[in-house]
């Protein structure tokens, strides 16, 4: 019989499905409920790594690496059930849980290799990968996820063209995602995990989350993003820091106070981002021994200790280790004002 002519022409460009420019791993379980606590991890001679697992079902794949290095390690842990554990990758190796083999341009090792090497961190949340085409970072592009409880955190692309994010820890139900536009929107792009994705301005929701009685907001406000330095503040006890206070001040004599008021762990904002040399002091209070802090530019410290940061000079003397905290208010602060500049004339507050 003969052929029968096509009743249109083809299509010339078909959504090419992803492809992995890396190795690519199979991954089975053999009772057909995800991997229960097992994740592989690959880390390459240069440092790189990222771990994941089978989340859900009998099998799935992961996309190990970029394709541009060298010499790559796969570990594979066990979980709770490590004898339901397989998995393969595109060059025939394979394994089960416990497993482990290199791939690439690999140097033979002078020793037996670990079996266990240390994963890198597995986001417990959804994980965002974010892109930005002109690979300068977002620009004041911020992505900010909620939850219904009120809880929310909010973060960016600080440089470069992709990065990656953990939003939240698994415990939510539901969770809003929504990224603000920045000075380049046309640049931004990201994605979740779970397949959902968008540019600035979108916003998308994930988990078991009620249908919405009516069309869901496109830009909710987004959570608070400190323009100067965070602060994570921790207090051993549980109790508060206890009269223990942060003090940051400026070369230029600008300066401001706060405390940890209760609870094991809370953040401040320290400056505008505008100042180029800030000190930070931490007070003693009754338990110092439970103090303890850390900036976002990695420096840490506990009760009694300050250091620098920003565009400070080297200093002629050694610093103050106790500069005089500012006085913060327990109660109501007031801020006054006189239009023509001369003091209140008279005139009280009761």
């Amino acid at each position: 019989p003969s052929t029968p002519s096509p009743t249109s022409a083809p299509s010339l460009a078909p959504t090419p499905v992803f492809v992995c420019p890396g190795e690519t791993m199979t991954m089975t379980d053999t009772y057909g409920d995800g991997w229960n606590g097992a994740y592989w991890t690959w880390f390459g001679d240069d440092g790189q790594g990222e771990s994941g697992t089978l989340e859900s079902g009998s099998d799935g794949t992961a996309c190990l690496g970029d394709g541009n290095i060298s010499c790559i390690t796969v570990y594979v842990s066990g979980g709770d059930y490590p004898n339901e554990v397989r998995w393969w990758l595109t060059d025939g190796q394979s394994g089960d849980a416990y497993d482990s083999v290199t791939y690439g341009d690999c140097p033979k090792p002078s020793s037996a290799p670990s079996l266990a090497p240390t994963p890198v961190f597995v986001c417990p949340g959804e994980t965002m990968t974010m892109y930005d085409s002109y690979g300068d970072g977002w620009n004041g592009a911020y992505w900010t996820w909620s939850t219904k409880e009120g809880y929310s955190e909010s973060g960016t692309l600080e440089s470069g063209s992709d990065g990656t994010a953990c939003l939240g820890d698994g415990n939510s139900t539901c969770i809003s995602v929504y990224v603000s536009g920045g000075a380049y929107p046309s640049e931004v792009y990201w994605w979740l995990t779970d397949g959902q994705s968008g540019g600035a301005g979108d916003s998308v929701t994930y988990g078991a989350c009620p249908l919405p009685t009516s069309a869901p907001s496109s830009a909710p406000t987004p959570a608070f993003v400190c323009p100067g330095e965070t602060m994570t503040m921790y207090d051993s006890y549980g109790d508060g820091w206890n009269d223990a206070y942060w003090t940051w001040s400026t070369k230029e004599g600008y300066s401001e106070s706060g405390t940890l008021e209760s609870g094991s762990d809370g953040t401040a904002c320290l400056g505008d981002g505008n100042i180029s040399c800030i000190s930070v002091y931490v007070s003693g209070g009754a338990y110092p021994n439970e103090v303890q802090w850390w900036l976002t530019d990695g420096q840490s410290g506990g009760a009694g200790d300050s250091v620098t940061y920003g565009a400070c000079p080297l200093p002629t003397s050694a610093p103050s280790s106790a500069p005089t905290p500012v006085f913060v208010c327990p109660g109501e602060t007031m801020t006054m004002t006189d239009t023509y500049g001369d003091g209140w004339n008279g005139a009280y507050w009761t």
